[in-house]
């Protein structure tokens, strides 16, 4: 979790809807860790990817598909930290900001392949597999539900 909450410090909004876009992603964060941890694992996992992208509302994504896009950002609609800094400076952060991520996104990966590789060990040991796992939450789903067979 520590690593998925280094890289949410990674994304800068920008954009009339930046700001709240970077707040749903965190909401969306704290509703996947009160289903569960490995709830929440599994989204980090997927920020981690390369599928997840926030070039709309984030300045790293955008700057790695349009080098020139910090030159034209409105300044009004950054963080409040951020409007002060030149041009040159803004670019530098952005910059320094996709290296950390970079490095985040490859220890979430990692450590995902760690938890994997754990959970199929504990899942083979105990005799576990994903059938018998669906069967028993369809059961317990449908005896919460009055039903039996």
């Amino acid at each position: 979790n520590d690593c998925g909450v280094q890289l949410n410090k990674t994304y800068i909004y920008y954009g009339a809807k930046g700001c709240a876009k970077k707040e749903a992603q965190e909401c969306e964060d704290v509703n996947a860790s009160s289903y569960s941890m490995s709830n929440l694992a599994s989204r980090n996992s997927i920020k981690a990817s390369g599928f997840y992208n926030n070039s709309t509302w984030d300045l790293v994504d955008a700057m790695a598909q349009d080098s020139t896009i910090v030159k034209n950002v409105d300044k009004k609609n950054l963080a409040p930290e951020l409007q002060n800094k030149s041009k040159a400076e803004l670019e530098v952060y952005v910059q320094e900001q996709a290296s950390q991520r970079v490095k985040l996104k490859k220890e979430i990966s990692e450590l995902n392949i760690k938890r994997s590789a754990y959970i199929a060990k504990q899942n083979k040991a105990s005799g576990i597999d994903l059938q018998s796992s669906m069967v028993n939450a369809v059961k317990k789903q449908a005896k919460a539900k009055n039903y039996s067979w």
